[in-house]
């Protein structure tokens, strides 16, 4: 039933949200998807379509700022930093939250300074507003030193992860917490850049692939254990997952993980058959309900695209049964599947506009079949290390195996998005290019061929390659 009901809030946000008017060519065609309901129950479907958008107007009351403003003051504070975006406020206007880019060098404005920028006033969930900072200026920029104390911080999240990983090495330890725990306070801007030239910044924010391993580790754990078996390790992960959210922070990424883990719990312990597709749209309206705003945010909706591409290819045919066949069908599958997850984010990663990131890493599928490996790895090991963190001299012993592959990670990350990062930067501007993709995506959901639909995801970075040369 979360599936129609999903499909209603996105066909009412353009009825409140301006910015929502120019993404809706991008998936209408998905509007016109079954509703998952059996055909008896169509008027069904419908009412809970009705019922989304009533929700999208009673849920954004107002309708958000338009165009371009300017700002100025004096910088207040950075209140939160993530690789290279930050909220930031200014002390005359503590109550607008400021979400701009590091400059290049990965610095802020020094606390004082003299502060001017420009951008778009977007609402948040609070009926309020922050401004997207497209771009700014400062008098003066913070010191490493002030920045180094400043990422060091005093929140809980901060200390508890930097207690967890305190065996591991100085030169992999924002790293670990990055990976393990969703803390990126403190994660060099340098390494942040080369993952993401790299295409892999997903692998740096806590997500389902992160969340999956880490349940079905500790459900391998706690089933060995005396009395503990499938059902009470279920239950056990299901009475945890509050205890996670609270631990990895409220990110888009998590939210959805763990919203979708809960799902599929729940259902396996009343006896019932999950669904995938209804698990991603209980968690997208959870988001939705928390900040509504987020569903335009060019993370959600990236995360979300990739996810339900990764559900659509989950179909497929089980693997051979000898090791070598099976060993060249999963590179197969898996550089297939990269392909598809990229396929269906183009729309963020070069769509133009707010909602998209303006670039696209085009040897990333490649470079994922690499990294997947070396990130389960790492997640494995290093969680394993972190109940040893209160054993001063096991911590480091515990720790080394997983510093060792966070070091071939970053290795790998640091080459891939360096001298051989392949960056495509520009817009696709024609809306007739994007309508053709989004059908391709939604014959692609709806079951049809492979081929068709991806000729038609693959347009539009066809046609930004043939206009860039």
């Amino acid at each position: 039933m979360f599936w129609p009901l999903l499909l209603g809030v996105l066909l009412g946000l353009p009825l409140r949200l301006t910015a929502a008017r120019a993404a809706l060519p991008l998936y209408w065609p998905l509007l016109l998807l079954p509703s998952g309901l059996p055909p008896k129950r169509g008027r069904l479907g419908w009412t809970l379509r009705a019922l989304g958008v009533a929700l999208v107007l009673l849920r954004l009351p107002g309708a958000p700022a338009q165009g371009e403003v300017d700002v100025a003051g004096r910088w207040d504070a950075a209140v939160d930093l993530r690789g290279e975006r930050v909220e930031g406020r200014l002390r005359a206007r503590p109550e607008l939250p400021l979400r701009l880019l590091l400059d290049v060098d990965g610095r802020l404005p020094a606390d004082g300074a003299r502060w001017r920028g420009r951008g778009l006033l977007l609402p948040t969930a609070g009926g309020e507003a922050e401004l997207r900072v497209r771009e700014w200026t400062a008098s003066r920029r913070e010191s490493p030193a002030a920045r180094a104390s400043r990422a060091a911080g005093p929140g809980v999240r901060g200390r508890l992860a930097r207690r967890l990983t305190r065996g591991f090495p100085a030169r992999e330890a924002p790293l670990a917490r990055a990976l393990l725990l969703g803390e990126r306070r403190g994660l060099p801007a340098s390494t942040w850049r080369r993952f993401r030239d790299a295409g892999l910044a997903h692998v740096l924010a806590l997500s389902g692939l992160h969340a999956g391993l880490f349940l079905l580790l500790a459900r391998r754990l706690i089933g060995v254990l005396p009395g503990g078996g499938a059902a009470g390790a279920e239950r056990v992960l299901l009475l945890a997952l509050p205890l996670l959210l609270l631990l990895w922070g409220g990110s888009p990424s998590v939210l959805r993980a763990l919203a979708m883990a809960a799902y599929v719990l729940v259902w396996r312990r009343r006896g019932g058959r999950p669904r995938a597709r209804e698990a991603l749209a209980l968690a997208a309206l959870v988001e939705f309900m928390r900040r509504p705003a987020t569903l335009l945010s060019p993370g959600f909706q990236l995360s979300y695209l990739a996810t339900l591409a990764l559900i659509v290819w989950a179909r497929r045919v089980a693997p051979p049964q000898a090791f070598w066949p099976r060993l060249r069908w999963s590179l197969a599958q898996g550089l297939l599947a990269s392909l598809l997850c990229t396929a269906a984010g183009l729309p963020v990663l070069i769509g133009g506009g707010e909602a998209s990131f303006g670039r696209l890493a085009l040897l990333g599928p490649l470079w994922n079949l690499a990294a997947g490996p070396l990130c389960a790895l790492s997640l494995g090991l290093g969680w394993l290390a972190l109940p040893f963190a209160a054993l001063p001299g096991v911590d480091a012993i515990a720790a080394a195996p997983g510093a060792l592959a966070l070091r071939l990670l970053a290795a790998l990350a640091f080459t891939a998005g360096g001298p051989l990062a392949v960056c495509l930067h520009g817009r696709v501007a024609s809306p007739w290019v994007w309508i053709a993709w989004s059908l391709g995506f939604r014959t692609l959901l709806a079951g049809g061929r492979r081929r068709w639909p991806a000729l038609l995801m693959g347009l539009p970075l066809l046609v930004l390659l043939v206009g860039g040369a």
